[in-house]
């Protein structure tokens, strides 16, 4: 083995003193040692059925620990029930108690209103039957209609449709 050539080892060891004391800048800088990860406290609540719950307490400076899943036997507490009572249908508006249904004859657009200037809120495609629930006026140039599906009601050309049944059953709706 021969001399060292410091002439060459000397910088490489004068670079990698630099590159530690930079690390070690860097680390000093951005606090020093590494953060422990958030602790989550556990306490035990009772609820009014006598089941401890288990809860999350965040520390001032932690992180929100993400709660935990209820486990089965997690005591829940009863909602409201609302009780929906159904108001009589007033006249000139749509009823779906028609009896008269119309089957599309081409893929036709449901507009919002009884005019082409109205938005399209929806589509009835050739072949599906709707449920008719009201009309324009006499003449009848625009239905009101239910589409299957839940599409959203709305208004077609009754031109686009073979009706059936009696259009002068159904009432006229603005």
């Amino acid at each position: 083995m021969g001399a060292i050539n410091w002439r060459v080892v000397g910088p490489i060891l004068g670079l990698a003193a630099g590159v530690v004391v930079v690390f070690f800048i860097i680390f000093t800088a951005l606090g020093g040692e590494p953060e422990e990860p958030p602790r989550v406290v556990e306490q035990s609540t009772p609820t009014p059925g006598g089941t401890p719950t288990a809860q999350a307490t965040r520390h001032p400076g932690e992180a929100t620990a993400i709660p935990r899943t209820p486990t089965p036997g997690t005591t829940r507490t009863p909602t409201a029930t609302v009780t929906v009572t159904p108001t009589p249908t007033p006249s000139g508006t749509p009823s779906a108690g028609t009896g008269v249904t119309a089957v599309a004859r081409q893929p036709t657009h449901v507009r919002a209103g009884p005019d082409t200037s109205f938005p399209v809120i929806s589509d009835v495609f050739e072949g599906e039957t709707v449920q008719v629930i009201g009309k324009d006026s006499e003449q009848a140039y625009f239905i009101k209609v239910i589409p299957p599906d839940g599409r959203p009601q709305g208004w077609v050309a009754t031109e686009r449709f073979e009706v059936r049944g009696d259009l002068k059953r159904v009432p006229v709706v603005q």
